[in-house]
This record gives C-alpha cells, sequence and structure tokens, in this order.
C-alpha cells in the first residue's frame, strides 16, 4: 500500500487563533446539529478538497453517503444560526477552486465562503469561484477521499507501514488532538516511556519522502492554539516520518523538555 504524499509548492503565511473548543472539533453534516462533534485528526475520515481543505465525518459511511451528492449539503443562503465549527478566522487557506498552487490568504469575516451542513465551511478567493464550485459541482474539486485512499504512514519504532484510518492502529494522543500512529501495543507503550528517544531532527532535516499533512488544522499541544500546517510550521520529527506541530518555537521547545507531561491518552492496537 502506497503511501500518499501531498507536496506544497510554496509558503502559507500561518496565523493562529484562540480556539473556543478544548480540541478542534465538527459536527458531521449527516448528523443532526446537536449530535456530539467529532475530534479532527489524521485518522478522522475526511475529504481533502484541492486547496488542501477539507471536510470531516463521524465515519466513512456518511462520508459515502456526502459524496454521492454533495451539493445538498451546503447551506445557500448561510445559516446565520449555526456556528462555525472549527473557529478558522485568522488561519491561512487556499481556494479549492484555484487549487494548490494558488496563493493562500487569511479568512476574515468578509471572506467569500460556502456553509456544509452542521457548520463546517469551505472559503473561497471570490465570489466567483463559488460559483464555479457549485456550477461544476462539489466533487470536481474533491483531491483525496480517506474512504478509498486512507492515510498512511510508518509506526514511529518499527517503520512499518500502517493505515491511520483502522480501528486497530494503536496511538497515543495529545493534548490538543494530535496522535502518534504505531503498528502495535508494544511500541506504543515503548514511545510512551520516553518519546525523546525516537526524535530525529528538526524542520530542516525532513527527508524528502515524510509525508507532510498540508492544510490540516491542529491543536498545539501546549498552547491549545490552533494553526493551519504548512511546510513552515514548526514540528518535531519522528523517526520513520511522523510529525508533531506547534503553533510556535517556543511552545516546541517546551514540548522537547518535557513530552511526557502532555501524552493525554493511548488507544490500544485491538488484534
Amino acid at each position: 500500500m502506497e503511501a500518499l504524499r501531498l507536496s506544497e509548492p510554496d509558503v502559507i503565511p500561518t496565523g493562529s487563533i484562540k480556539s473556543k473548543m478544548k480540541y478542534a472539533d465538527v459536527v458531521d453534516p449527516l448528523l443532526d446539529r446537536h449530535s456530539a462533534p467529532v475530534t479532527i485528526a489524521l485518522h478522522t475520515p475526511q475529504l481533502v478538497f484541492q486547496g488542501y481543505q477539507r471536510v470531516y465525518f463521524a465515519s466513512n459511511a456518511n462520508l459515502n453517503s456526502f459524496v454521492e451528492n454533495p451539493k445538498r449539503f451546503f447551506n445557500l443562503p448561510l445559516n446565520p444560526e449555526i456556528t462555525a465549527r472549527p473557529d478558522m478566522m485568522g488561519l491561512a487557506v487556499r481556494c479549492p477552486v484555484m487549487g494548490n498552487e494558488s496563493r493562500p490568504f487569511i479568512i476574515n469575516n468578509m471572506t467569500p465562503r460556502l456553509q456544509v451542513t452542521n457548520g463546517q465551511y469551505l472559503y473561497f478567493a471570490s465570489q466567483h469561484c463559488i460559483s464555479t464550485f457549485l456550477r461544476n459541482g462539489p466533487e470536481t474539486y474533491i483531491q483525496l477521499d480517506t474512504s478509498k485512499t486512507p492515510f498512511t504512514s510508518n509506526c514511529v519504532l518499527s517503520g512499518k507501514m500502517i493505515e491511520l484510518g483502522a480501528t486497530t492502529t494503536a496511538r497515543s494522543e495529545l493534548k490538543g488532538g494530535q496522535h502518534v500512529y504505531f503498528c502495535c501495543n508494544d511500541c506504543l507503550l515503548r514511545f510512551n516511556s520516553e518519546p525523546r528517544n525516537f526524535y530525529i531532527g528538526s524542520l530542516d532535516n525532513i527527508p524528502a519522502e515524510t509525508y507532510n499533512p498540508t492544510g490540516f488544522l491542529i491543536h498545539d499541544p501546549v498552547s491549545n492554539n490552533t494553526t493551519v500546517v504548512s511546510h513552515t510550521t514548526p514540528r518535531i520529527l519522528l523517526k520513520h516520518g511522523q510529525s508533531l506541530f506547534f503553533e510556535t518555537y517556543d511552545t516546541l521547545t517546551d514540548f522537547v523538555q518535557k513530552p511526557v507531561k502532555y501524552l493525554l491518552t493511548e488507544t490500544k492496537h485491538k488484534p
């Protein structure tokens, strides 16, 4: 199984916001608006649009239902009673119509947008781009469907390839919702006992083949602030290619000094 590699050709200006939620979370477009939110993680079922913006789901079944007729899940006009989840104000994104090579822009109150049922949004460079998106159909701009092409990475200890969307994948969760993924419980426990044994370098030393989740929304485990991942985002590179992302180099430094402080939970492998 070949790992997905998303490239990023130029710099995205990064921004961050103080989150109004404990984690970056959303409500599945197919569920009741008052349903329990879904925490955003790499193993969360998701559609990645051109420009790397994403829509998240509680299950692959709901994702597949959305793809069958995605236009019916966009609210026109916007429903002001629905709270935006997650709050993306101040963050840098690319337009789904103009695509991966387009110039990024910072989201503000005037940014053209489409509201997905239950409060997720897609942001656009112009109203013309919204018209084009709806005229051609949202499915035209889907770059990745994780129900068909799951994200894959490599275990931090063994180097074995693992499927991040599998319920059997062992993982450690950090404060803020980022995860480190493993092939088995033994690797998970060894990592949790001393994470610093598995650092391999800084941003400048990332090998070309490392997966980089461009456009992914993360919470810094130290500050709990939200940011969007670009190739300039501060990170700790772990052995075999996984990374942990941070809002600033100051919070990265705090994490390095005592990483166990920010480990929250573990989900063990189910044989």
